[in-house]
């Protein structure tokens, strides 16, 4: 799905904030990025998602997006030199987002604003709250909310409304940003098991930012761990496990290790 190498990331001062040589994030996986606070989770999300040209050069292919379906390859760096509308349309068919603060449109309720990415993807809109309706049984979210105004919810009927959104919008790409920060244990496992069938039956990819390793050990198909180089005060990839039959193998040192060394590392 993405190929990264040479990749230099750096804001307004200039100074490179994360570095990565090399990183191949598959289709049909859940990979999640962990690491503490400023080793440069949200940058990478940020670079990824085409949220923020943080692009420290233009040297080419240091970000490409693979489009599975038609074998097109996307260089991102480049795409930011494009006119804006060509930026919305790239971001608008391939990706969706869940946020830590859900980022809802208040003015409309539930079922509509699950609606609105549903209808732009091409389908009608009884097509639509059918799949809604049945979204809404799967994760146990009582009927009485469909037709209710966001601002009348709790935060965490709010937060599944929002994963309902992007898991429904059904694009190549899910990214989440804390996206189960918010949710009671029970929920979120409810919410990533979702995410997992979705996954599998699709063939898509989701890149998940998160603290919580418990979820990532449950879920993830890839962790990719982030450390701060403490010379260059950078952040730089520390890990990556790939899930295996028997456990976790280490991609860097093609060694089998156990979940609590991944921790270690963090």
């Amino acid at each position: 799905m993405f190929s990264i190498k040479d990749l230099k990331c750096s804001y307004d001062s200039g100074k490179i904030v994360l570095d990565i040589d090399r990183l191949d994030i598959y289709d049909g996986q859940i990979t999640f990025i962990v690491g503490k606070s400023g080793s440069g989770k949200s940058t990478l999300l940020e670079t990824l998602g085409f949220m923020n040209d943080t692009f420290s050069s233009r040297t080419p292919e240091q970000v490409v997006f693979h489009d599975a379906g038609s074998n097109d390859k996307t260089d991102l760096a480049s795409l930011w030199l494009k006119p804006l509308d060509m930026h919305s349309a790239f971001r608008n068919k391939n990706y969706s987002f869940i946020f830590q603060e859900n980022n809802l449109l208040e003015h409309f309720n539930s079922s509509e604003n699950i609606l609105i990415p549903i209808l732009l993807s091409g389908k009608d809109k009884s097509e639509g709250m059918k799949e809604i309706q049945q979204a809404f049984e799967r994760i146990h979210l009582p009927p009485d909310i469909f037709n209710r105004n966001i601002r009348l919810l709790s935060g965490g009927q709010r937060q599944r409304i929002s994963f309902l959104r992007a898991l429904l919008a059904n694009k190549p790409v899910l990214f989440g940003d804390e996206p189960t920060g918010n949710l009671d244990p029970i929920t979120a496992k409810t919410l990533m098991t979702m995410v997992r069938e979705d996954i599998s039956r699709s063939g898509s990819s989701a890149i998940i930012v998160s603290h919580d390793l418990n979820l990532a050990h449950l879920f993830a198909d890839r962790i990719v761990t982030l450390k701060v180089d403490e010379n260059r005060q950078c952040g730089i990839i520390g890990g990556i496990f790939e899930r295996k039959d028997n456990g976790w193998l280490d991609q860097l040192s093609h060694k089998n290790v156990e979940h609590a060394e991944i921790t270690s590392l963090l």
